[in-house]
């Protein structure tokens, strides 16, 4: 029956089994929507590699289950599309830039900017320009700066200008994606588009560089918590006992907050100081753990008690 299939096929894909290549390919034809959204997923470029079978037959597969019926299967038949970036796909997805399914849309928008080359970028350019919801927009500039980073910077202009913060929230996460100007997003007069723009800069390196430091110490006073816990995020990732002061007066800040996060972070960050030296350990403790009350957050406390104990203190401290 349809539960069995839909359960079958399910665990196939989870599992990877190279030798269940025939029914994946089978089971896209299957009458249940759910089945053949669930197949199609499997089918991707790793998948014939691990499968040790030719890419471009389940490229094609994939291809032909973007003009499915179902809404469903055709954003993960775009999915599976992406994976293989064959050029052959790129008049498919381009078609589905006016699918009547807006979430169809997003995806064949993020397909084409794994895609790339010219068509691919003029179509995304024409998306900018339409009348298209944001999510299709923003994920069409997004799209863009992989394809085109000149197209897209002259697009990103156009959004930093907006008056819509979500437009330059997405021009900041566009101008990270190229290593572009991160100046506007970073200045910005909405503390949201200021902790995106950080956090994509630090999504982007990994191992914090002076300058991404240097950003994030400048922002760690912020009166926004988003802002002040993506910051200490990032110091936490490139430890030093000169933030120690700074940290602990952002985790007494955060006391304010309406949220916890920001609390936490500066902890994360405190806690990575002091298990980085000898030096940093007495710092925190001196800076720090020695005038610290106990959270009065439950959930600070829980975190506390799992990731940094000496930072739950004690009901009598």
């Amino acid at each position: 029956d349809e539960d069995t299939r839909y359960g079958a096929v399910y665990s196939l894909v989870r599992l990877r089994a190279p030798s269940a290549a025939n029914r994946l390919m089978a089971a896209v034809r299957d009458e249940n929507a759910l089945v053949r959204a669930d197949a199609v997923r499997g089918l991707t470029r790793s998948y014939a590699d691990s499968a040790g079978i030719p890419a471009e037959p389940l490229a094609d597969i994939a291809m032909r289950a973007a003009d499915d019926a179902d809404a469903g299967v055709r954003i993960n038949a775009l999915r599976s599309m992406a994976t293989f970036a064959s050029s052959r796909g790129a008049g498919v997805a381009i078609s589905r830039l006016s699918d009547p399914a807006p979430n169809v849309r997003v995806q064949a928008a993020m397909t084409l900017g794994a895609i790339g080359g010219p068509e691919a970028a003029a179509a995304l350019e024409r998306t900018l320009a339409s009348r298209d919801p944001f999510a299709v927009r923003s994920q069409a500039l997004l799209a863009l700066a992989r394809v085109d980073t000149a197209a897209a910077r002259a697009a990103i202009a156009t959004w930093r200008a907006s008056g819509d913060w979500r437009d330059r929230a997405t021009a900041a996460e566009a101008a990270a994606a190229m290593s572009a100007d991160r100046g506007p997003g970073l200045a910005d007069r909405d503390p949201r588009v200021v902790a995106i723009a950080l956090q994509d800069w630090s999504t982007a390196e990994p191992r914090p560089t002076p300058a991404l430091v240097a950003a994030a110490r400048a922002r760690l006073g912020s009166a926004d918590a988003a802002v002040r816990s993506v910051a200490a995020d990032i110091l936490a990732a490139a430890p030093d006992v000169a933030d120690v002061p700074a940290l602990a007066s952002a985790y007494t800040a955060a006391a304010a907050d309406s949220f916890p996060e920001a609390a936490i972070s500066a902890l994360g960050a405190l806690a990575a100081i002091a298990r980085s030296s000898d030096e940093g350990r007495m710092r925190v403790e001196s800076g720090f753990l020695n005038g610290a009350a106990r959270p009065t957050s439950y959930v600070i406390r829980r975190w506390a008690g799992t990731a940094w104990p000496a930072a739950a203190g004690s009901p009598a401290r």
